[in-house]
């Protein structure tokens, strides 16, 4: 009897010592704000106008946490490099290129992690030269109540742990820190991030 008690006990053991990796919760700020209708009611696919741009968001987070995607959706099919900024230094955090073939919906792509530190401001961004060519890109906003006019300050725009302070941009055919603070009333709803916290 003692021996079939011990081998439970270690069988019961072995098992609960196999646990499975959990998934942690994770975020995607910018698909969640551009989905969130009471936040910004309103989307239109922008066109380029023939000029090269890198745009972003700048934003923080209300905990630590990881970066592990970065993603984009754009307003025509084609491959873009889509980049993690540190705000304060301007440098480079990571980069990858992303393939969309479905302009209505976000394309994500796993990254080396980057670890993120609460409250720090960090720019998530993309460049639209896609094949040599500058491509359109998803604005969002809000109207007014009764639907009239364009309400001129739509920020910040907070989504579960996460802040959007801003949209960004620069005229540039390749990847470059967007430093220029874009009209208010503008969310640019292209590149984000898979935050896991």
């Amino acid at each position: 009897m003692k021996k079939l008690f011990l081998s439970l006990f270690i069988v019961a053991a072995f098992i609960s010592g196999c646990k499975k990796d959990e998934a942690k919760p994770f975020e995607t700020p910018v698909k969640a704000s551009s989905e969130n209708k009471t936040l910004l009611d309103s989307a239109v696919i922008f066109p380029s106008f023939g000029t090269n741009y890198e745009i972003g968001s700048k934003l923080y987070f209300t905990k630590n946490g990881t970066i592990t995607k970065l993603g984009c959706r754009a307003g025509n099919k084609g491959t873009f490099a889509v980049s993690l900024w540190d705000f304060e230094t301007n440098s480079l955090l990571a980069s990858t290129s992303i393939t969309v073939t479905d302009s209505m919906h976000f394309t994500y792509k796993s990254i080396t992690p980057v670890d993120v530190t609460m409250n720090k401001r960090y720019v998530v961004s993309m460049n639209l030269t896609s094949g040599g060519e500058a491509k359109n890109y998803w604005l969002l906003y809000k109207k007014n109540e009764a639907g009239t006019n364009i309400i001129f300050n739509v920020f910040p725009v907070t989504t579960g742990n996460t802040v959007i302070e801003d949209s960004r941009y620069a005229e540039s055919s390749t990847p470059v820190f967007p430093g220029t603070v874009n009209s208010p009333w503008m969310f640019s709803a292209g590149a984000d991030v898979q935050f896991e916290y």
